[in-house]
């Protein structure tokens, strides 16, 4: 199988990365600081398998850009990544394709990644959920 050429961990910590080419995901409104304490960050090149679910439930999505959303949104986002993380395991790759609406952004292929490692990029939505689920606990 070997290893994936993306990071899938979810980082809790600034301090953990090595380099800057990290998602940043934070509670509230953003303040126009990046790398904060108290925000997730995830490898931007694995991250665009979770950003199919996003553009689903928020058409104006823009990976470059900043991206507000809603508690409604956002409660939505997290709980289609926590399907997709429970379906991808153990699912044929044409399916493992629908389920995180990779179709969205066609010149990206995870094929490869699908199929070796369902269960990090199951681990990676899971954890991105349950970040996106406590920050709205604690602000708007």
């Amino acid at each position: 199988m070997g290893t994936s050429i993306y990071d899938y961990r979810v980082y809790r910590s600034k301090a953990e990365l090595k380099g800057t080419d990290h998602i940043r995901i934070g509670p509230g409104k953003f303040s126009g600081h990046y790398w904060q304490e108290g925000f997730v960050f995830v490898d931007e090149e694995a991250f665009g398998i979770a950003e199919g679910i996003i553009r689903k439930h928020f058409p104006k999505y823009d990976p470059w850009g900043v991206t507000g959303l809603q508690r409604e949104t956002g409660a939505e986002i997290a709980a289609e990544w926590r399907q997709a993380a429970t379906q991808l395991k153990d699912m044929p790759l044409d399916a493992a394709r629908v389920v995180p609406n990779l179709d969205v952004f066609p010149g990206r292929c995870y094929d490869a990644e699908l199929v070796h490692f369902a269960s990090e990029i199951a681990e990676m939505l899971t954890q991105l959920a349950g970040a996106l689920d406590g920050f709205y606990r604690s602000s708007d």
